[in-house]
């Protein structure tokens, strides 16, 4: 009820915005793999796209590591990328085991700086919401 109230409150708010500048908002449906919160025309992007994001994950995440969890399930980590496309804010929103919620927090700290998001041409802050599944499995060809 309370993420219904906040979305329809988002939504009144839009489109007052848009009836004072006079111009259209977009929506864009995002998918599951990179669940955006916050609102923007273009949303922020990792450098080479969605596919590469998951490669540079596979590239600095500790396998060996992970393998040694008993927990199976999905940790959330949840960051801003902000006006410049530096990852700032990072947390973990829905913790599964101490081992992998550090490396996932590891992990996004080492990320190099996104295209940031826009709203009208300008740069803006949002906040991405990231899952990592235990156990874990590539599912991108990287070489």
């Amino acid at each position: 009820m309370k993420i219904r109230v906040t979305f329809i409150l988002i939504i009144m708010g839009l489109v007052i915005v848009s009836k004072v500048t006079g111009q259209d908002l977009k929506f864009s449906v995002i998918d599951t793999v990179r669940n955006v919160a916050g609102c923007a025309e273009t949303f922020p992007e990792f450098p080479g796209g969605e596919k590469e994001l998951y490669c540079f994950i596979e590239s600095v995440i500790n396998k060996d590591l992970l393998i040694t969890i008993d927990t199976t399930g999905i940790a959330y980590a949840q960051f801003v990328v902000d006006t410049s496309g530096n990852i700032k804010e990072i947390m973990i929103v829905r913790p599964l085991n101490p081992v992998a919620d550090n490396e996932l927090l590891r992990v996004l700290g080492l990320m190099p700086k996104w295209r940031p998001g826009k709203i009208y041409e300008k740069p803006v802050a949002v906040k991405i919401t990231l899952p990592l599944k235990i156990p874990y499995k590539n599912l991108f060809n990287c070489n």
